[in-house]
């Protein structure tokens, strides 16, 4: 429990409250100051660094093409002895070199196996669906009409017609 209780009025302004009153909030005004960069003189647009690194052309330049010192000298032919020595192959496709296997059945081999009888395999027929019989019956009669059925009948479909209200704004005066 907690034993700290207002003892007499209270009012719900408290000493500090009205004592330490804080500034009034308003806005400080922008301080401009005056700016002191003057031009003296007339200015025509044209500078100093302007006349004397003026502008280029943008043309590219022309590639220099240097001149080799390399001349072939003595007799040349056409074929050189490299091109003359390493002729390649004419072409034609290699044979292919089949070669018979020397794997051999020994004895008798009718083509059933041990394994094969023994271990039969499904015959992949698809398995019936099992259709259980339901044991839920009618008792009495039914004439086919349930009484929610004629009692909550629906509306027959037709559109409602567009209801007008009269208009309540008039012009007075």
């Amino acid at each position: 429990a907690d034993n700290l209780r207002p003892e007499g009025d209270f009012g719900g302004v408290t000493t500090s409250a009205s004592t330490f009153v804080g500034p009034d909030g308003e806005r400080v005004g922008l301080a401009r100051r005056p700016d002191n960069i003057r031009s003296e003189g007339e200015f025509g647009g044209v500078t100093t660094t302007a006349t004397t690194y003026g502008a280029k052309d943008g043309e590219r330049a022309t590639p220099v093409r240097r001149a080799d010192n390399l001349r072939p000298e003595g007799d040349f032919g056409g074929v050189t002895t490299s091109a003359s020595a390493f002729v390649g192959p004419d072409g034609e496709r290699v044979a292919l070199a089949r070669r018979p296997d020397n794997l051999r059945s020994e004895g008798d081999f009718g083509g059933v196996t041990t394994t094969s009888s023994t271990y039969v395999g499904p015959n992949g027929d698809r398995v019936g669906l099992a259709r259980r019989p339901d044991n839920l019956r009618s008792e009495g009669e039914f004439g086919g009409v349930t009484t929610s059925a004629s009692t909550f009948i629906g509306p027959d479909g037709e559109r409602v017609g567009l209801a007008r209200r009269p208009d309540n704004l008039r012009s007075e005066g």
